[in-house]
């Protein structure tokens, strides 16, 4: 820290910590959704079939954490 510099500010930290935990929470659904897609194509190629589930959840995970990365990238260049 230079010596013009001022002491750093809490709410900034807060803020940063604040960030820091969507973005966490952005990429723990992605990989969700992409785990959960993996796991449909390896039934769909062991069994044949795929679960409803995996159909639904895959896209509507991987959908919601790029609208949060999305949306964060958009705050943070403001």
């Amino acid at each position: 820290m230079k010596q013009n510099d001022p002491p750093p500010d809490p709410l900034d930290r807060e803020l940063d910590d604040a960030r820091a935990e969507q973005v966490q929470e952005a990429n723990g659904m992605l990989s969700m959704g992409a785990g959960i897609g993996a796991i449909g194509a390896l039934s769909a190629l062991a069994f044949g079939a795929v679960c409803p589930i995996c159909v639904v959840a895959t896209p509507a995970l991987v959908g919601v954490g790029l609208y949060k990365r999305m949306r964060l990238h958009r705050r943070a260049k403001q």
